[in-house]
């Protein structure tokens, strides 16, 4: 069984000290709770601050990272660590790492799908890759936030080997059913643990509604915070997976030939090439 710590925070906007303050506070209550694996929420640092994100923004390895790899290294344990503004060349990305229990950085994610609503795609630069990274514990596939309406991505990371999706997020009100609704469908549809990891509080953009959570791969929540600031705590047991996978054997009956993007494509690039496409197209017309 592996304990996991979900730390869900007040962020003060670009408040970087008092926001460092609270979640090392909230580190060391999960480590004395024996948690093997802690988890922040999106933006815990300095919250989502659309005019200041570029100034906000570390380099890498800056000074939260080397922070959360030097208390990962002192209490041995695994930090999740939300996702930080991070600069790249010219570019700031929301960017996502997972610190193993040595201290090093184990993977990492980029937010690939910047919510417009919020004008994220005017501050941050998409990522392009998705990530697996390997612990003792367990794989642990990054998303964050908007990545949840997007099932490819949650079914990408389950068939690169993920056992445990990591959502840290900033949820707002007053969609509190979708967080739900489509947390629990992305654990039961690719049939693995989800830790799902949202603020309270607001700011300019709106307010936040917490509840988060962690659910097994029958979707089914085993623990839910509520609108303030806590510390959640539940239990996984990898060999559940392969249990719940083996009775109903969804990615066993999976059609692959269907599925493919890139078989379909294929598909549709010699069917222009034979004409068929045309033909039914023509075809159709006819028949109205």
């Amino acid at each position: 069984m592996t304990k996991i710590a979900a730390i869900q925070m007040d962020i003060k906007p670009g408040n970087k000290e008092k926001n460092l303050s609270t979640a090392i506070k909230q580190i060391k209550e999960a480590v004395n709770q024996k948690a093997h694996i802690i988890c922040l929420p999106e933006l815990f640092n300095t919250g989502y601050m659309p005019e200041e994100m570029h100034n906000l923004a570390e380099e890498e390895e800056g000074e939260t990272i080397k922070l959360l790899m030097s208390s990962a290294r002192e209490y041995n344990v695994n930090i999740l660590a939300g996702s930080i503004a991070v600069k790249e060349n010219s570019h700031v990305f929301n960017k996502s790492y997972i610190i193993n229990s040595k201290g090093h950085i184990a993977g990492y994610y980029c937010k690939t799908h910047l919510f417009p609503l919020m004008g994220e795609d005017r501050c941050f630069k998409h990522g392009n890759r998705l990530s697996v990274a390997k612990l003792e514990e367990c794989a642990i596939g990054q998303m964050i936030c908007y990545d949840i309406r997007f099932p490819e991505i949650a079914r990408a990371l389950a068939l690169k080997g993920a056992e445990l999706l990591s959502i840290p997020a900033a949820f707002p009100h007053p969609r509190l059913n979708h967080w739900r609704i489509l947390l629990q469908a992305r654990a039961i549809e690719n049939q693995l643990y989800l830790v799902a990891i949202n603020r309270v509080g607001s700011d300019k953009t709106g307010s936040y509604f917490g509840h988060s959570m962690i659910i097994d791969p029958w979707g089914e929540i085993l623990c839910e915070a509520g609108e303030g600031e806590e510390v959640i705590y539940g239990e996984i047991e990898i060999n559940k997976i392969n249990k719940v996978r083996n009775k109903i054997p969804c990615f066993q009956d999976r059609r692959k030939d269907l599925y493919s993007m890139k078989s379909e494509l294929e598909r549709d690039s010699q069917d222009f090439k034979d004409n068929k496409i045309n033909k039914k197209i023509v075809q159709t017309v006819k028949e109205s």
